[in-house]
């Protein structure tokens, strides 16, 4: 054993001595925390008034509690309240038949608020209705402007969140269109649970649309989570959505085209969402069997089928966004189109967004009889135009066809570019019938041009020769 100087060893069992005091303070304070916790716990039914106070100053919302137990759970009480309300009690904003909480003794000292580490929600009712600018929120709470929820609160909770159970939800969902109400099946809770370092989740629930004959649809929210929702770079999430079927014309803001506005959209689908590293993918499948429009007087079937594949990648939606769309097929007017590989890109600027796109491949007949189709039924394309269109009847292919639509500026801006191939047109008064027109075409709103680059092609002036004539080559601009 080394040879320490007296005053070394005498420093030595002095700081020995003073562990073991702090050590033995610190098992003594524990003692008396558990104790008095109990005892203070055990009669919790005596401080509801109390903790209605301390809810309404944490949550900044008023609170009525009814009922009010108490236990323990080694270092950490638990709490079970009966009907809990927010909000005022004549017209309540969340109502809850019971709820029973765990809180976290060292977690809550780490925030400096309380820390719920176990949740158990039963017979929660709400409604979230949508405001005549759009925006959704609870029913019967303040107004943000006025006395905010206090959410953070609650984001305290969900970084060490280790269980959260939902059962006898009844949530409506009350837009400017619609009333859904969502609720849990008997037997099938909504469940939050923790394993390791991933967050479990699963959210069965049943919708159904209020004063409808429609039937109760089953939508699953399943996947996963890790990380801190107040930390950005550290969270992390996998979510799997299956929606049978949704009329997704109640959720859209009001849409129109000229005099026609969206009255129908039946749509199902499935959807997967990835955010990792401060930025998100979206990708699924939609399908629907019927879009229909209406003039105020009657509706008409703008879409007869949909079915397509997609994915949305970005930051963030406020910043811009990518989307792509694999395939896209759909019948206009009885008339089948597809379209492959199309890319979007959104961007923000100011107030508004720009648009940008880009599709491999069109195919100029299918394009021009679903278009004539569709403008038959809901008269889209004023007549001269629709007239032009019929008698030129375009065939042929449009490759690298891009277009930018930015609509920030007073005036807006609008571009498309195109590869022209193989392209066949007919005569239409003045103008000669073609039939293999090549080139570039570079269009605006007020100006544009076309390039031809053409060989070994027919051009027939009918009003002027009873025959075409041969050329063997064409080179030129056309400017408008």
């Amino acid at each position: 054993m080394p040879n320490y100087p007296q005053g070394v060893r005498s420093l030595q069992r002095l700081a020995f001595r003073g562990l073991i005091s702090i050590a033995f303070a610190g098992l003594i304070l524990t003692a008396l925390y558990i104790s008095i916790g109990r005892i203070v716990v055990s009669a919790a039914g005596y401080y509801k008034d109390e903790l209605s106070a301390f809810l309404e100053t944490f949550l900044k919302v008023e609170v009525s509690v009814g009922g009010l137990q108490g236990g323990w759970r080694y270092f950490d009480p638990s709490i079970t309240v009966n009907k809990l309300i927010l909000g005022s009690p004549q017209e309540p904003a969340i109502v809850a038949e019971r709820v029973s909480f765990r809180i976290s003794t060292f977690l809550s000292l780490f925030e400096a608020n309380p820390v719920l580490t176990e949740i158990d929600i039963d017979g929660a009712r709400l409604t979230i209705a949508e405001e005549e600018d759009g925006r959704w929120r609870i029913q019967g709470l303040p107004p943000a402007s006025d006395k905010p929820f206090e959410f953070q609160q609650i984001l305290d909770s969900t970084a060490h969140l280790e269980a959260l159970t939902i059962n006898n939800l009844d949530l409506h969902l009350t837009g400017r269109k619609a009333t859904y109400r969502i609720s849990s099946e008997e037997g099938h809770p909504l469940e939050v649970a923790r394993e390791g370092d991933i967050r479990i989740v699963s959210l069965p629930v049943l919708l159904q649309k209020v004063n409808a004959a429609g039937k109760v649809q089953r939508i699953r929210l399943l996947g996963e989570y890790e990380g801190d929702l107040r930390v950005v770079e550290d969270f992390r999430a996998n979510l799997y959505l299956d929606a049978p079927s949704l009329s997704i014309a109640d959720f859209l803001p009001e849409i129109k085209l000229k005099k026609y506005r969206l009255a129908s959209a039946e749509t199902r689908g499935e959807f997967w969402l990835k955010y990792a590293d401060q930025a998100f993918s979206l990708s699924g499948s939609i399908r629907s069997e019927s879009i229909e429009v209406t003039d105020g007087s009657r509706r008409l079937r703008f879409l007869d089928h949909l079915d397509t594949q997609f994915e949305i990648v970005g930051s963030s939606v406020d910043e811009g966004f990518q989307l792509f769309f694999p395939s896209i097929e759909l019948d206009v007017a009885t008339e089948p189109l597809s379209i492959h590989d199309l890319h979007l890109v959104v961007e923000k600027s100011g107030d508004n967004y720009v648009l940008g796109g880009n599709i491999p491949k069109l195919d100029l007949a299918i394009l021009h009889r679903s278009l004539l189709g569709l403008n038959k039924q809901i008269d889209l394309i004023p007549v001269p135009v629709f007239t032009a269109l019929t008698e030129v009847n375009p065939r042929g292919v449009l490759e690298e066809t891009t277009f930018y639509l930015d609509y920030s500026a007073s005036t807006p801006d609008v571009k498309l570019t195109s590869n022209i191939r193989g392209v066949k047109i007919d005569a239409y008064l003045g103008s000669p019938a073609i039939d293999a027109l090549n080139g570039f075409a570079s269009l605006h709103l007020d100006r544009g041009y076309i390039d031809i680059n053409n060989g070994n092609y027919n051009l027939h002036f009918a009003s002027m020769f009873p025959s075409a004539w041969l050329f063997d080559s064409t080179r030129g601009r056309v400017n408008y």
